[in-house]
C-alpha cells in the first residue's frame, strides 16, 4: 500500500489512465475485460459492485470506440 501512496503522491497532475486516454481519442476500451469482469464476478458471488456497475453503464456504448 505504501509503494501506490507514493506512486500516487510523485505522479504527474496531468497523468491520466489509459482507459481515459483511449476514451479522449475514441479508441476501444478496455472496459468488458476490467470493469465488466469486476460487475460479472460481483454478480456471480453476490458481492454489490454499484460504482463498477454504474461506470461499466456509462461507457458500455464505447466499448468499441467512439459510436458513429
Amino acid at each position: 500500500m505504501e509503494k501506490v501512496l507514493d506512486f500516487i503522491g510523485h505522479a504527474p497532475p496531468a497523468m491520466k489512465a489509459s482507459m481515459a486516454l483511449d476514451l479522449e481519442r475514441g479508441n476501444r476500451l478496455e472496459l468488458p475485460w476490467l470493469g465488466g469482469k469486476v460487475v460479472a464476478l460481483g454478480r456471480e458471488l453476490g458481492v454489490p459492485t454499484p460504482t463498477h456497475a454504474t461506470l461499466y453503464a456509462l461507457l458500455k456504448p464505447y466499448a468499441m470506440g467512439t459510436p458513429d
